[in-house]
Formats: structure tokens, C-alpha cells, sequence
């Protein structure tokens, strides 16, 4: 669990200055140096506290309450260890000192012993039972361990009690979603938005939710809000932008995209996304004008893999070979740019011993990619190893329909005089995908097989 000592000051406010479990101090002399050691703390002297405290103490050495606010303002002090003595000394006196408890609490969530203030504060909530913010801090405790049975148990409590409050709602949404209760989960986070509808984060989970529930345009409907709360917020142009791609629909990503650019929003992932769009689109000028940009902003690999893709369309095959190896030099574990530089020496016929390894290191992480392992049989093929090359692309065929395995298939099966085989796999390829070159070879081995 993740504590700042600063959220720890803020809880121990919550004591200072008064007691939880207030009792009348039998010795004059004690209350005396006790409230004087109050106002010390509260005025933020916690050594004249400390020596105020513990001349309480020693004019009245039974009181438990003493013994608690001494384990108080070492725990303020930053002395744990002190404050720990002084909370069991004080439970001892009096186990059910509800200062001491909620002291221990504190002290074991800043040791981060986190099972140990859950049960502090099970007991805190056994002796205060309506206390409302003690139920949020076990709810808290309880959604942090995973025990969200529980943390849901004190929430359906919490919103009773604080029917109108935005927060509280929001976060009953969250703990529903995690324990996977969409529906209710959405009902929550809608009511935390009717209470306050400048409340981003709920419509953010929102569109969590909607994802999880493949609800792309729900999930966008949620993001369109939040961009109209924060338009110059290139996360959420790059999430539309994504959600409309995955939702194929490529010319509102588009407009999303020059919309943020529009806004002055000069964010290089823009940029890239962007130019991704323009390249599918076959406009490569401004792709690549786009992808200057983001290199003088970030030395992308994903950029110098867009770069790649549209000098391969350009047939600049020496610039496709720097920008890949660039992309890897960057992202050395990126399976998809391992593949397409090694498919790139394969269909070459250059380096394929290299291509060879940078392939395999691809499979290593996607052993069932269907492409992968074409680009592997294919390496095979131009290295003449024909049986390697036939399980391969025979099992890539297997997993993936593709015109261009179907082709390479056709091509191993007619070098190795299998023409039935060729012929049946270029016409596969063919019903895929119409080619003038494919229908060539299809053309040819006919007229073999007549022969």
C-alpha cells in the first residue's frame, strides 16, 4: 500500500485536539500539562507537545488516554517506533481506547503492514459502528488487499448514508467494476455524473467499462464528453482515434486526429497516429511530413516503422532497411518489426541467414503467428531447405488464410514438381485476392500439367 507521510499528517488531524475516547484526568497537574501539550500540537510545536505530554504522564502515570496522545505525536514526529510503545502501552491500560487504536492503525499503515490496520480499524468499527469515515478507510484497506466482498459490504452502507455525494458513488462504481458487476457499476458512475457532471474521471470509467463490454461507440460517447470538459487533452484525441480505428471507422480517426492538430495540440503521438491514417490512405507526402515532426520531437520506434512502411511502398529499399533497423535498435523485443525486416531480406534474397534469426526471435514471443512463420518458410524456400519451407508455410496456411502464403505455397509446391498442389494454391490465392502475376503462374503450371 502506498502511504505519503503527508496523507498521514492529514489522518492524524482527525485526533488533534480533542480525543475520540475523551476522559476526565483524575490530577490537576496532569490535565494541566495535558491541555497544554493540545495546544502545542495544534499550533504545530510537537516537541513543547512532547514535553508538555509527558510531564502529564508522569503526574498521572495510569491514564490511558496520555499514553495514546504521546503515541500520537511521535507518530507525527516520525518517531514509529515510539509511537508504537506508547499505543500498546496505552491498550494495555485500556484495550478499548478507541485514540489508541486508531493510532496503531496509523502506525501499522505507515510500516505499510497493512493486514495489521485492517484489524485495528475492524475493531475501531466493532466500537463506532455508524462511523462513516472509518467505513470508507476499512473500504479503502479492504479494496486494496482484494477483498472487495468486503469493501462492497461497507459501501452499500456508505451510499445510504451519503446519498448525495458524487465521490462516494464514483467510487462504489469502481469497486463494482472490479469485481466485474458491469451493470451496477455503470449505474453508480451515471449517478456520481447526474450529482456532479464536471466529474471527468467518472466518465473516463465510463468508457472503461463500455470497452470492457466491446461497446466502442459507447465507450466513444463517453470520450467525446470528456473532450468537451477538456479539449486540449491529446490522450483522449489519441483514444477516439483509437476506439474509431478499432471500430473501422477510419475517416472519423482521421478527423479527430487534425482536429487536435487543429486545436495546437503538438503532441508527437498525434503526429504518428496520424500519419498512419494518411498512409493507409496512400497519401505519403504528408504522412511523412507528419513523421518529421514526431522526430523532432521523440526518436519513435513506432515512427521509424511508419517511416519504413511507406518507403516500402515508395520501393526505397535502402531506406526501409535503416528506418527497421533503427525501429529495432529501439524496440529489440518488437516481434512485428523482427518480422517485417526479416521478411524484407527473405523476399530480397540478402542476409537471410540474418533474416532467419530475426524471425525466429519473433516466433519466439508469437510461435502461432501465421504471418511469422510464412516469412520463416519463405526464408527457407530461398535457402532451398524445401522440407523445412513446406511445414512452415503448410502450417501457416493452416492458421491464417492469406493470398500471399497461398502464394509462396503455390511457388514451393511447383519448384518441388508437386503441380496439383500449385495449382490448387494459386487458385486459393487468386479467389482471395484477383492478380495479374498470381493468374500468370496459375497459367503456367496448367500448361505444365498438360504436358
Amino acid at each position: 500500500m502506498k502511504k505519503s507521510k503527508a496523507l498521514l499528517l492529514c489522518l492524524l488531524v482527525l485526533i488533534s485536539g480533542c480525543s475520540i475516547n475523551k476522559t476526565y484526568l483524575n490530577e490537576d497537574n496532569a490535565h494541566k500539562f495535558y491541555c497544554q501539550g493540545l495546544l502545542y500540537e495544534n499550533d504545530g510545536k510537537i516537541k513543547e507537545a512532547i514535553s508538555s505530554y509527558q510531564e502529564a504522564l508522569r503526574n498521572d502515570p495510569s491514564s490511558g488516554e496520555i499514553l495514546a496522545r504521546l503515541g500520537i505525536i511521535y507518530l507525527k514526529e516520525g518517531s514509529l517506533k515510539k509511537a508504537e510503545k506508547f499505543f500498546f502501552l496505552a491498550l494495555k491500560k485500556e484495550p478499548e481506547d478507541k485514540d489508541a487504536l486508531y493510532g496503531l492503525a496509523l502506525f501499522y499503515l505507515a510500516e505499510k503492514k497493512m493486514d495489521l490496520a485492517v484489524k485495528e480499524y475492524e475493531k475501531l468499527i466493532r466500537l463506532l459502528p455508524e462511523n462513516d469515515s472509518l467505513r470508507l478507510m476499512l473500504a479503502d484497506l479492504y479494496s486494496q488487499q482484494g477483498n472487495l466482498t468486503e469493501a462492497l459490504a461497507l459501501y452499500r452502507k456508505i451510499v445510504v448514508a451519503f446519498p448525495e455525494n458524487a465521490l462516494i458513488h464514483y467510487n462504489y462504481g469502481l469497486l463494482l467494476e472490479n469485481a466485474t458487476d458491469l451493470v451496477l457499476a455503470e449505474k453508480e458512475l451515471r449517478k456520481a455524473i447526474e450529482l456532479q457532471p464536471g466529474l471527468i474521471r467518472a466518465y473516463l470509467a465510463l468508457a472503461v467499462i463500455y470497452e470492457k463490454k466491446k461497446d466502442n461507440l459507447g465507450a466513444i460517447n463517453q470520450y467525446e464528453k470528456v473532450l468537451d470538459l477538456m479539449p486540449k487533452n491529446s490522450l483522449i484525441y489519441q483514444q477516439l482515434a483509437r476506439l474509431y480505428l478499432q471500430a473501422d471507422k477510419k475517416e472519423e480517426a482521421k478527423k479527430i486526429l487534425e482536429k487536435a492538430i487543429d486545436s495546437d495540440i503538438k503532441d508527437w503521438q498525434i503526429y504518428c497516429s496520424l500519419a498512419f491514417v494518411y498512409y493507409e490512405e496512400g497519401r505519403f507526402s504528408p504522412a511523412k511530413a507528419l513523421l518529421e515532426k514526431v522526430f523532432a520531437q521523440e526518436n519513435s520506434a513506432t515512427a521509424h516503422f511508419y517511416l519504413a512502411l511507406i518507403l516500402d511502398k515508395e520501393k526505397q529499399k535502402e531506406g526501409v532497411i535503416k528506418h527497421l533497423e533503427e525501429a529495432i535498435k529501439l524496440e529489440p523485443e518488437n516481434s512485428l518489426f523482427l518480422n517485417y525486416l526479416g521478411y524484407l531480406y527473405a523476399d530480397s534474397g540478402v542476409n537471410l541467414e540474418e533474416a532467419e534469426k530475426l524471425v525466429k526471435k519473433a516466433l519466439e514471443s508469437e510461435p502461432d503467428n501465421g504471418a511469422y512463420l510464412d516469412s520463416l518458410g519463405w526464408i527457407y524456400f530461398k535457402l532451398g531447405k524445401m522440407k523445412k519451407a513446406r511445414v512452415l508455410l503448410e502450417k501457416a496456411i493452416a492458421l491464417e488464410k492469406d493470398p500471399e502464403i497461398y502464394e509462396h505455397l503455390g511457388d514451393l509446391y511447383s519448384k518441388s514438381r508437386l503441380f496439383l498442389d500449385a495449382l490448387a494454391a494459386y487458385a486459393h490465392s487468386l479467389e482471395l485476392k484477383p492478380s495479374e502475376k498470381i493468374q500468370k503462374k496459375l497459367e503456367a503450371v496448367y500448361k505444365l500439367i498438360k504436358k
